[in-house]
């Protein structure tokens, strides 16, 4: 049984995936985010992306399609998303926020976002260089292993 997965998923690496131009890598990637907006107009999409995000989906998704063998594991299209499509959707975000929403929280809970914001900027440094001086180097996984 183990043999035949291993089989399996050996040939499933071979295939080239279905949609391999970068158009249509483009394309199948807008289809999905058209579809979870179309999906969020309706009532039934409302409700369901109250209980779980669509960013969730945003991502999810992509993923799966890629995963099944449909898009690609790399593509040129990847790299101009996140050096194009990544720093203007964050440019858009933030200038969709509601300051004086955020104001009217009042000073505990800007204090709090900030302190928590200062936490993540000072802690994450401090982890990384405490965890580098206690493991040993052959602890340390690849480096492009956060990205799947």
């Amino acid at each position: 049984m183990l043999t035949t997965l291993a089989q399996a998923h050996a040939q499933a690496e071979v295939t080239a995936p279905l949609i391999n131009s970068d158009i249509g890598v483009l394309a199948a990637l807008l289809a999905v985010l058209a579809l979870l907006f179309g999906f969020n107009a309706t009532r039934a999409g409302k409700k369901f992306f109250s209980i779980i995000p669509m960013l969730v989906f945003c991502y999810f998704l992509p993923t799966t399609l890629t995963t099944l063998g449909l898009l690609p594991d790399g593509s040129p299209v990847y790299a101009w998303i996140k050096t194009f499509l990544l720093p203007a959707s964050l440019v858009l975000l933030i200038l969709a926020l509601d300051l004086p929403g955020i104001v009217r929280l009042g000073p505990k809970a800007i204090i709090m976002l900030l302190a928590g914001t200062a936490g993540v900027v000072v802690g994450g440094p401090i982890a990384l260089f405490i965890m580098n001086a206690i493991l040993p180097e052959s602890a340390a996984l690849p480096a492009d292993t956060w990205q799947g």
